[in-house]
């Protein structure tokens, strides 16, 4: 017998070959068999270890999955809420949202809000609020705080704070730094006004308005609606938007419904024909469903019948140049062919507090364009004001815008009313006989010129009435009436 040896794959085989018999023997097919076995356990094992690594990347997105409620979304809400704003009054400095329980302003540039001033603290002043919930509910609810930490002061409406204090900070409050807004002071230049976004009502159809106006407080409300101070998203320009219901003039349940209807659309036409440094300025109208809007100019001085009660009364000087500019605004809008019809204190704006002569014209609900007769028939307008002819039956025109006048010059020269309701005869009879005097307690200081310019304004007869041109010709306006004192006491009977 002998072995035969062969190679396959590496592998060595031998085979024993009977020569008697010719048959072949040997081990292949134990060998094949073997390494078959061993293949089927390798696969075994491999097929276990896929099996528990796909377990444990199952184990791992399962814990991944409860996971992500817990934190993300949690974090995600927290960081887009915004619960107040800190809006800027003044240019070139960014307003603030509130969305975290502190807010920092000052000169680091650390701070939610860096402003760079040398006189500003590195941290001026901290808002803080604190959230908790309600009672009976899961609404939360919120309460702010600010905190001076300044070295040179933080003033909440006009109010010092004090080092180291902590205040209540309400909708609507104005935030001054470094000094607070005060009549005869430069206006502050870092101003804010803070804004509880809890308080805030959406307002419905004007999302074009609330996109590029954001609103700031209220200045004043009454029969009309109301007036908003607010601030140009962009520009920071202050505005004073109008704000008037047109259920106010579109019921016709309502009395003078129809007349307030013409008052408004009056206002809005007069004041897009006329741009006059004196006269102030319409900017836009947003005409909705429910509100017509009037976006207007604004100006921080006050109406001067507030500044009059402040003062008492005008020096003489003041007086001439706050009157020449009065009369400036007259004459133009009656040489645009409009006559205004309702002139007095409260209808006319100080340019700012620092200002006493600086004016701005308003309220031209009543104004009327002059027919080509001349005349208007319609009779509105306060009592105390109107002329003679308006009180009567009959046609009247521009005269009575220059009788108003006069009269507006009497009580800036003696702080008092010429026609008033505490005399026996009754205010309209006291008008149309122009019954007033010069108390000499009063008057005794006034020129003779300035007493003759009243007089030449209230005259009973509008054809004897001076003109807005005439008015600024005469002699108390130019400043000449030292000159001509003797004429002017030959024009004092007339």
């Amino acid at each position: 017998m002998n072995n035969l040896n062969f190679t396959e794959n590496n592998q060595t085989f031998t085979f024993k070959i009977d020569l008697s018999s010719g048959i072949l023997l040997g081990n292949r097919l134990d060998v094949t068999l073997k390494q078959e076995e061993q293949e089927q356990q390798r696969q075994v094992q491999q097929q276990q270890q896929e099996k528990e690594k796909d377990k444990e990347q199952e184990k791992e997105k399962e814990e991944e999955k409860n996971q992500k409620p817990l934190k993300k979304p949690k974090q995600k809400q927290k960081e887009d809420q915004v619960y107040g704003e800190l809006v800027s009054l003044n240019q070139g400095i960014s307003s603030v949202t509130i969305t975290k329980p502190k807010t920092i302003i000052g000169r680091s540039s650390t701070n939610t809000l860096q402003i760079n001033h040398p006189k500003i603290s590195k941290k001026h002043f901290v808002i803080s609020f604190k959230q908790r919930n309600k009672k009976n509910s899961e609404e939360l609810d919120y309460t702010f705080k600010l905190t001076d930490t300044s070295s040179n002061g933080v003033f909440v409406n006009s109010n010092l704070v004090g080092k180291n204090n902590t205040v209540d900070l309400k909708h609507g409050y104005e935030i001054t730094l470094l000094s607070p807004r005060q009549m005869g002071r430069p206006i502050p230049t870092h101003r804010f006004f803070f804004h509880d976004l809890r308080l805030v009502k959406p307002l419905k159809g004007v999302s074009e308005l609330t996109t590029k106006y954001t609103f700031c407080w209220d200045l004043d409300e009454g029969g009309y609606g109301k007036v908003s101070l607010a601030k140009h998203k962009e520009t920071f320009e202050t505005v004073a938007i109008k704000t008037i219901p047109k259920n106010k003039f579109y019921d016709p349940k309502q009395e003078g419904w129809q007349s307030q209807k013409v008052k408004y659309v009056n206002e809005i036409n007069v004041l897009k024909d006329l741009r006059h440094p004196n006269i102030i300025e319409l900017k836009e109208v947003y005409d909705t469903k429910e509100n017509l809007f009037l976006v207007m100019e604004y100006v921080e001085g006050g109406d001067l019948f507030y500044r009059i009660s402040d003062k008492h009364k005008y020096q003489e000087d003041e007086a001439r140049e706050l009157f020449k500019n009065i009369l400036e605004t007259i004459k133009f809008l009656h040489g645009k062919g409009y006559v205004h019809r309702d002139l007095k204190p409260d209808n006319i704006l100080l340019l700012n507090k620092d200002s006493d002569t600086d004016i701005k014209l308003c309220d031209f609900g009543f104004a009327r364009l002059i027919p080509e007769s001349g005349e208007i028939s319609t009779k509105v307008g306060t009592l105390n004001y109107r002329a003679p002819e308006t009180l009567t039956v009959g046609s009247f025109g521009k005269e009575c815008d220059l009788w108003s006048c006069g009269v507006i010059l009497y009580i800036l020269l003696s702080g008092l009313m010429p026609f008033h309701q505490k005399r026996k005869t009754p205010l309209h009879q006291q008008i149309l006989w122009a019954q007033y005097n010069f108390p000499e307690s009063v008057f005794k200081n006034i020129s003779i010129a300035g007493k003759n310019l009243i007089r030449r304004l209230i005259q009973i007869s509008p054809e004897h009435r001076l003109t807005a041109e005439e008015a600024l010709e005469h002699p108390w306006i130019t400043g000449q009436f030292e000159k001509i004192k003797d004429e002017m006491q030959g024009i004092h009977n007339k």
